[in-house]
């Protein structure tokens, strides 16, 4: 593959008595960084909210009309089973599986990896955020946007009233 056009995906789904969350992150050849967060407002097992983690990236990696990925997940069965190492032995998954392997075959290259959870980090806590938080019901879409500072917040405040004190003074 080359780098300069391949996308990398990192996909985790995350199940408890609160409900179940799918967390995606799309990072692009320069870097760029599209997190995606769903909620299922529908019962499902670990697995298949895995699958459908894995799913909805490649939904949205077909839509973009991206043609080389990268795939990590920290579901062994997911990899293992998308990647022809494991068989399908579950009935209730094979849907899953069918659906993806459409959705695999619109695309060039496909690289599949496994990651242990405390590598997946990103897209776990995305798979948990809609865990934590209430989302009312006739709401579909939240946006969520991430920076990162490197200076305290006080030190543009500090410089915007010394610019300020500079101008008053001048004649």
């Amino acid at each position: 593959m080359t780098e300069d056009d391949t996308w990398t995906l990192y996909f985790d789904g995350a199940s408890n008595q609160k409900g179940c969350g799918i967390g995606v992150l799309l990072v692009s050849p320069n870097e760029e960084h599209i997190p995606i967060s769903m909620k299922l407002d529908f019962d499902v097992t670990n697995n298949v909210v895995e699958y459908e983690a894995c799913i909805l990236e490649l939904e949205t990696v077909v839509a973009l009309g991206i043609k080389k990925l990268r795939i990590y997940g920290d579901s062994s069965l997911i990899i293992n089973q998308i990647s022809k190492r494991w068989k399908m032995r579950s009935e209730s998954l094979a849907t899953y599986q069918a659906h993806l392997e459409t959705l695999i075959e619109k695309l060039d290259e496909v690289e599949y990896t496994y990651l242990p959870r405390e590598e997946n980090q990103f897209a776990d806590a995305l798979a948990k955020l809609d865990l934590m938080v209430r989302i009312p019901r006739d709401t579909i879409r939240m946006l969520l946007t991430i920076e990162q500072r490197y200076e305290p917040t006080y030190v543009h405040a500090l410089a915007d009233k010394q610019d300020s004190q500079e101008e008053d003074k001048e004649p």
